[in-house]
Formats: C-alpha cells, sequence, structure tokens
C-alpha cells in the first residue's frame, strides 16, 4: 500500500473514472479531433496524456499537416527549439490529464500555451460527458462503492443512492456484505478475497443485492482492484441494473419522452394523450380514457380518450364513486386495481353497458390514480378490450406504469397551479396582489371608462403593537374577505401591501359612481369584527382616480389614487377623495415645500423665533415659546402650517425640532441674566415624536451640550398629539419631567375628554386656546368655558396661559376671568433673539399697554 493516500471522497472519485473507463486511453475520434485542431493552432506536435495511478499514457497525438523538416541552412538563433509547454486537463478539479507540444519561439510562446489551454479545457468537458454517460447507461444509473482492506464501504456514488432509491446514507463505515442475499453470501465472500489479493478487474456477474428496503433486487456487478494505485488505493465495485428486454425499453424510452413533454410546460391534455397513447401502442387491443374525479370529488368525468367516439365518451360521463361502480368508480373507492373480464355479464355496470359493447368493448381494466405529494385519489386509469379476460403480468405492469405516469403529469400540474397561484396572490390574504392586479389594470385599461380604488386602514399600526401582529394579521384576513364578498366580477380586489388594497372598477360611467362604491366599502370596513373574541372597530381611507380615457400607462390611476388617499388621511382619515387638479397642486406644492425644508435645513434658513408669555399682575415676561420659522431663498417665509406636516411626512420633524431646540437653549441661556426672574423656554412637541423613546436622548445631550438648566426647558405638547396612545404619551411626557423638565398641555379644549387628559398628564401649565378668548368677550358659552378651564386650572395648582390675545378688549376679558398669563400679538409679535432682550427690559409691557399700539399693524 502506497502512503499519504488522499480523503475517501476524492478517492472515490478517482475510482469512479478508472472503474467507468473514463480515462481508458482507448481510440477517440472526438480527441483525435480536438488534439489535431490543437496543433494546427499551436504550429507543432501536440500530445495527450490521460492519467493512470503514477503513470501517464498516451491518448492521442498530431502534427500540423504542413509541418516542415528543419532545415540547417535557414536556422537561426530566432527559430531554436524551446522546451516543453503543457496544459493541465482537469475533471472536477482532478489533474486527469497533460497536453504537451514542443514549439518554436517564433510561433510565439504566449499564444501557444493559451491554445493548448483552452484545448485542455475542450479535452476536460469532453471526458466529463463520457464520464457523465458512463454513469447512467440504457438500464439506468451506474453507481460506484469503495471500499477499505477491512472491506467497509468508504465512498458511495450519488447514482448509487439513486439505485438504493435514497437509503444509502448509512453504509459509510458498514460491512459491503450487509449488501448480499444471503444465498450468495458464501460464494460472494470467497470471489471477493480471490479479486481483493489479485489486480485489475473482474467480468460482470449477475448477483442479487439487498439495496433498500424494497427487497432483493437482481444486479450486475464487475469488480475493480486500484489498491497499487496511488489515487485510490482500494477495492471498487461497478453495479447497474440487468439491461431490459426490447418492449420495455421501448416503454421506457417513451416514459422519458413524456416527461420530457411535461417538463417543457406543454399543456396537461397534451401530455394525458401521450400517456394514453403510449398505453394503446403498447398495449394490445388498448383503447383508454383517463377519468378524473370532479372538484365535490364524487363523480369520474372523461379528461382525454382520444381513440374513442362520442358516444362511448358521454356513456362514461359521471361516474360514481363506490365499491360496485364500473371501471375507474370502483377502483378509486377501494384505491387499487379493477379488472372486469366480461362486461356483458359485469354487475355494476347497468346504464353503462349498452355503449360500451356498441363499441365492441368485453373487457375493461382500471388503475387508481394517486397524487405523488399526499397519496389523495384523483382518477383512474381505464383500459377496455375488445376481446374479454384478465391482465397478464407484462399489461399490469403496463397499466400501473400509464397510472404512475397520470399521476406525475397531475401532480405537476397541480404544483405548477400552486406556484403560479403563490407568484400572483397574498399569501396571507390569498387576494391577487400587486402583480395580477397589474395584468388585470392593463387589460381593463384598453376600453376607457376604468376607475381605481386606494384603501388603506386607519390606526393600524395601534391594532398591532397593542394586540400583536398575529392579530393584526387574522383582521387583514377578515378585512380581505369583507371586501371580496362585497365586490362582483368583474370588479377586483387585491392587497397592496401592509394594510393597503387597491379595487378595480372596469365600465365605471362616472367619478360619483366610483367615489359611491368607495364610501359603500369603507362602510363595510366600519362594521365590527369579531376576532380571538373581542370586538375590534377599524376605520379605512380611501383614494380614488377615474379615466374615462384609454390611457397609455394605466398604472397612472394606481398612483393618482394613492395620492388621493393621502389627501384623504391628511384631511382626517375615515373619508374618500377624489383624484382632481386641486389635489395635484396641493401635492405639487407638498413636495416644493419638503424639497425648500430639507434645503433650509442645511442652509440654516431654518431658525426659531420667540414669542413672550407675560405675567398679567406685574407685566414681566416669565416665558418664551420657540416657534420653527422656514425661509426660502429668496427671503419667502414658508407658513408653519405647511412646512410642519410636511416635515412630519418626510421623517425630518427631529432635524426640526433638534433646530428649535438648540436655539431655545442658547436664547434661555443668553436671557439669564436680562430677566428678574427666571424664563422658561417653550418648544413644541409632534405628535411622531411622543412614540419614540429617542426623544429623551435627543434632549438630555442637546441640553448637555448648551450648558443650560432642565428647569428652564418646557416642552409643550396638543390634545390632538396624545390621541393616538395616551398610555404611550403619558408614560414619555412623565419621563421628561422626572428629568426635571416642564410639560405644558397646548390649545386646550379643542381635543377629545380634556379633563381625562388634564387629570392624568404630568403637565404644569394649560394653554387656553385663542378660540376661546376671542369669543368669551361676546359669546356667554365661551365665556363660560374659558372662566372653567381658568378656575380648573388654578384649583389643580397650573398655570394657565391665554393664548392668541390680540387687542386691549381680549386681555381686558381675559384678566377679568382671572388667568395668570397671557401671550399674543397685543404685546409682541414672534421676533429674533435681538429684539426679545427689549421684551424683558423693566416697565416694558406697562409702556406697550398704555401706547395701545395694536401689534397687528
Amino acid at each position: 500500500m502506497v502512503s499519504a493516500l488522499p480523503s475517501w471522497e476524492l478517492r472515490g472519485l478517482w475510482a469512479s473514472l478508472y472503474a467507468l473507463h473514463v480515462l481508458d486511453p482507448e481510440p477517440d475520434p472526438t480527441l483525435d479531433e480536438i488534439v489535431a485542431f490543437a496543433s494546427e493552432l499551436c504550429q507543432g506536435p501536440v500530445l495527450l496524456l490521460l492519467r493512470d495511478g503514477d503513470s501517464w499514457v498516451q491518448a492521442a497525438e498530431a502534427e500540423p499537416q504542413d509541418w516542415p523538416a528543419p532545415d540547417p541552412a535557414t536556422q537561426s538563433e530566432d527559430t531554436e527549439i524551446e522546451d516543453l509547454v503543457s496544459a493541465p486537463v482537469h475533471i472536477a478539479n482532478l489533474a486527469v490529464g497533460l497536453l504537451q507540444s514542443t514549439i518554436a519561439s517564433k510561433v510565439g510562446s504566449d499564444t501557444v500555451t493559451a491554445n493548448l489551454t483552452a484545448a485542455a479545457k475542450a479535452v476536460g468537458r469532453h471526458l466529463e460527458r463520457r464520464w457523465e454517460m458512463a454513469r447512467n447507461d440504457d438500464a439506468g444509473p451506474v453507481g460506484v462503492i469503495v471500499v477499505d482492506d477491512e472491506f467497509q464501504i468508504r465512498w458511495v456514488s450519488p447514482e448509487m443512492d439513486e439505485l438504493a432509491e435514497g437509503e444509502s446514507s448509512g453504509w459509510i463505515g458498514e460491512s459491503v456484505f450487509m449488501l448480499l442475499d444471503d444465498t450468495n453470501l458464501p460464494d460472494a465472500a470467497a470471489d471477493l478475497h480471490n479479486i481483493d489479493a489479485g489486480r485489475g478487474r473482474t467480468a460482470t456477474v449477475p448477483i442479487h443485492l439487498r439495496l433498500s428496503s424494497r427487497g432483493v433486487e437482481g444486479l450486475e456487478v464487475q469488480a475493480v482492484n486500484r489498491k497499487d494505485d496511488p489515487d485510490v488505493g482500494a477495492l471498487c465495485f461497478v453495479i447497474r441494473r440487468a439491461a431490459e428486454p426490447a418492449t420495455d425499453f421501448a416503454i421506457l424510452g417513451d416514459q422519458t419522452w413524456i416527461l420530457n413533454t411535461l417538463a417543457s410546460g406543454r399543456p396537461l391534455e397534451d401530455v394525458l394523450v401521450q400517456i394514453v397513447q403510449l398505453l394503446e401502442r403498447h398495449g394490445e387491443d388498448a383503447h383508454c380514457v383517463v377519468m378524473l374525479l370532479d372538484e365535490d370529488r364524487e363523480l369520474l368525468e372523461p379528461a382525454v380518450a382520444p381513440s374513442m367516439s362520442e358516444s362511448v365518451i358521454d356513456g362514461l360521463a359521471h361516474i360514481k364513486v363506490g365499491p360496485s361502480e364500473p371501471a375507474g368508480g370502483a377502483s378509486t373507492y377501494l384505491r387499487m386495481p379493477q379488472y372486469t373480464a366480461q362486461l356483458r355479464s359485469a354487475r355494476g355496470w347497468e346504464g353503462r353497458r349498452s355503449a360500451a359493447v356498441r363499441e365492441g368493448f368485453q373487457a375493461c381494466w382500471s388503475a387508481p390514480v394517486a397524487s405523488m405529494t399526499d397519496s389523495e385519489v384523483l382518477g383512474s386509469v381505464d383500459w377496455y378490450r375488445k376481446s374479454p379476460g384478465e391482465p397478464n403480468d407484462a399489461q399490469t405492469r403496463l397499466l400501473l406504469v400509464a397510472s404512475r405516469l397520470v399521476s406525475v403529469a397531475l401532480t405537476h400540474e397541480l404544483h405548477q397551479r400552486q406556484l403560479r397561484h403563490a407568484a400572483t396572490h397574498d399569501p396571507l390574504t390569498d387576494l391577487p396582489n400587486r402583480s395580477l392586479f397589474a395584468t388585470a389594470l392593463g387589460e381593463a385599461a384598453g376600453d376607457g371608462n376604468l376607475a381605481v380604488l386606494f384603501i388603506d386602514l386607519d390606526r393600524f399600526k395601534l391594532i398591532n403593537d397593542t394586540l400583536g401582529h398575529d392579530f393584526g394579521d387574522e383582521l387583514l384576513q377578515q378585512v380581505a374577505r369583507r371586501l371580496d364578498r362585497s365586490l362582483n366580477h368583474p370588479a377586483l380586489v387585491a392587497r397592496f401591501g401592509g394594510d393597503e388594497f387597491t379595487v378595480l372598477l372596469p365600465k365605471v360611467e362616472a367619478e360619483l359612481h366610483a367615489a359611491t362604491e368607495a364610501r359603500r366599502l369603507l362602510a363595510v370596513i366600519d362594521e365590527p369584527f369579531m376576532l380571538r373574541g373581542q370586538t375590534v372597530s377599524v376605520r379605512a381611507s380611501a383614494g380614488v382616480a377615474m379615466t374615462e380615457e384609454v390611457l397609455d400607462d394605466p398604472h397612472a390611476l394606481v398612483r393618482m389614487a394613492d395620492a388621493a388617499l393621502y389627501h384623504a388621511k391628511d384631511r382626517g382619515r375615515g373619508r374618500v377623495e377624489l383624484y382632481s387638479q386641486k389635489l395635484i397642486d396641493w401635492s405639487t406644492r407638498r413636495l416644493q415645500v419638503e424639497r425648500q425644508l430639507s434645503d433650509a435645513i442645511e442652509t440654516g434658513d431654518l431658525f426659531a423665533e420667540f414669542q413672550p408669555e407675560v405675567r398679567i399682575s406685574d407685566g414681566v415676561v416669565i416665558a418664551i415659546e420657540a416657534l420653527a420659522r422656514c425661509r426660502t431663498p429668496t427671503g419667502e417665509l414658508i407658513p408653519p402650517s405647511e412646512f410642519i406636516p410636511a416635515a412630519e411626512e418626510a421623517g425630518l420633524i427631529d432635524d426640526v425640532f433638534t433646530t428649535v431646540l438648540a436655539e431655545a437653549l442658547r436664547t434661555a441661556t443668553a436671557v439669564k441674566s436680562s430677566s428678574p426672574e427666571p424664563i422658561v423656554a417653550w418648544v413644541n412637541l409632534s405628535p411622531l415624536q411622543l412614540g419614540s423613546r429617542r426623544l429623551l436622548d435627543l434632549v438630555e445631550s442637546s441640553v448637555a451640550f448648551s450648558g443650560a438648566s432642565r428647569p428652564s426647558i418646557g416642552f409643550e405638547v396638543t390634545e390632538h398629539a396624545i390621541l393616538a396612545d395616551p398610555d404611550e404619551a403619558c408614560e414619555l411626557l412623565d419621563a421628561l419631567v422626572q428629568l426635571g423638565y416642564r410639560v405644558a398641555l397646548d390649545d386646550f379644549g379643542t381635543g377629545f375628554s380634556s379633563l381625562a387628559h388634564l387629570r392624568n398628564l404630568p403637565v404644569d401649565t394649560v394653554k387656553l386656546d385663542r378660540q376661546f378668548v376671542v369669543a368669551a368677550g361676546r359669546d356667554p358659552k365661551s365665556r363660560a368655558i374659558a372662566e372653567g378651564v381658568i378656575g380648573l386650572s388654578h384649583a389643580m395648582g397650573l398655570t394657565c396661559v391665554a393664548e392668541g390675545v390680540e387687542t386691549e378688549h381680549e386681555l381686558a376679558v381675559i384678566t377679568g376671568l382671572g388667568c395668570d398669563v397671557v401671550q399674543g400679538y397685543f404685546f409682541s409679535r414672534p421676533c429674533d433673539s435681538a429684539d426679545l432682550y427689549r421684551c424683558l427690559e423693566p416697565g416694558w409691557a406697562e409702556r406697550r399697554q398704555t401706547a395701545g399700539h395694536d401689534p397687528r399693524s
């Protein structure tokens, strides 16, 4: 034995190459052509050597046709013969051969080396094809087993595993004798020891082996001794099935043809016809039909019967499934073949017999067809004959082959149908997905008068976050079913993604009809859902886009409906919006504002102004509110009502907040020495920030950088902002208070459940909305509300700030109601930090009040 042998995996590959004659140096016209072509390209002799253990064997040789003999009179230094040039031949990363050439330097060694390398690759590809053909001959796969000195199995080829029906994985380390049938064991053991002692090959001998749980099988085995080979160093065996008789070989060829037809994507009916024709071609006196179960799985119906008349096919329709039913009715029920040897006298054929007998049929053999995946019965293959009797063994095998092929075809078709369905339908709701919706939209667009609805569930994230994603998935499934049931063909609903649905409405007469349909569907969604014993209510918003013309790009309707949906949500949710020129203008303006805001953040044109809050009792400024401002490159100011929503939508609200907070912190620190008492700088919080713990880190890092004290900073939040999740908002605001910051409830009285919020939120200041300030002087009800808010604030120990005081009359009214602090144009418009210093001068408020100046002028 040689030392330092490679791994068993490599030894197995080498064993397969040698045992299957892949590297035998036998004449091969293809190799001769490759070598001859290489010789012409290299302009010199080329030799092909193939490896045989530790030696090399010549397999082919060629010289150029016009290769001249050397002429000493014309030779020079430039024509001297150079060293040998070689290129290795590889198969599966194994160096199995070598191409060699001696070349003249004038040819160019680089070119010759490149040509020789290309030829070596061509030789490798041809040897790989030779190897592949050797591993699969006419009788089926050809397997190779490699054993060690103790006859323990060390390597099994993939083809061997195929012969073993996939059961060879446990063979490694086991004795090869375990594969032998007991009757073969004594003789085979003696033969193995004799083979092991010698070298070379044995003859191919028939033998019975137990390769799988299916039992003993007759096979052909050849032993190949490569123990002296440094690449293998072991005994190996080549195992193949015995050659089939000519008829069986023809049937096998037809099966392959049918399977290739199936793999090529031909229609199922074509494949079934081919299977029936195979049975009729090889079966004596065969007239066949494939019967398939209907959707209710109660009746068999003829699927294909190319050689039968219409009258017979009609007579075979609607066969029931049962033990006493004719043909496939019984075989399908009993899940086993049934043979009717004499139709004229057989029971169960009443009502079916006459059509078959008129056709001349006297016998019927039937085999059930079962699914390849779950063994569910799908139908039957029925073989009708014009002579009586039962099938022999060969006919039985042929019928079962046809049944198996029909099973493969039906299972394949079902799998392909499932793949097509999966590619075009949403896996959660089973509604059409975007792809199928786009296809349907494109087909419907050719007629015009088309509408698309874009529907989105309102506050669906809240359901996911509070009840869990599984709960949310169930809700989406119920919404999908409800929408699907509410539409009639040709209308189509699809899941666009997340909690968004699109609806296609062909043949719509007017926008009004589309909008009416959208409102109807929203009302359908509004009905409560029962989920896991809980009643859940959810609302939705919808955008509608319609065209009466044929569009070049019908998918633009989806984008239009999406834009209309966005507008519906921006205007308060739970509503339907139509795509219109007004909406286009609004969308264009929104995009323009987003771009301007983004630029302003980069250029410093996003800044803060400050509006003082004045204590009425002594006219001292006790607080300032920082208000975000955005300036365009032309100096125009964008209203906050435009750029703040744009910032929230574009994900820029943290940038706006950070900028305003930084300026508020600088200003609060700077004015500290100019005020007789501490001044609080108030900064507004966006509703989006109340759902993010990142806010605390953002605030703390900004305050630490500025050096400002926490009590000098406060944060204003509106009632509207906390509606999405009051508990989460309360938790976050409480965390701010615990850190030492102040919190104010802004626009008080304009939201919902105001008293509950006032009780639960950790606020120390209430800001009375301007609408009550304005109306308090002329409307008794508004005056009562304002007085109640002020009194309630005092009772709870809170500071009350009246917002939007613009006139002397409004100041007098709000003062008479006992308000603590006012803010508004009467004292000052929002101003920059330089003007803010003037507001802090002693007596500033009294001078403004005495002057009677109207800051709005």
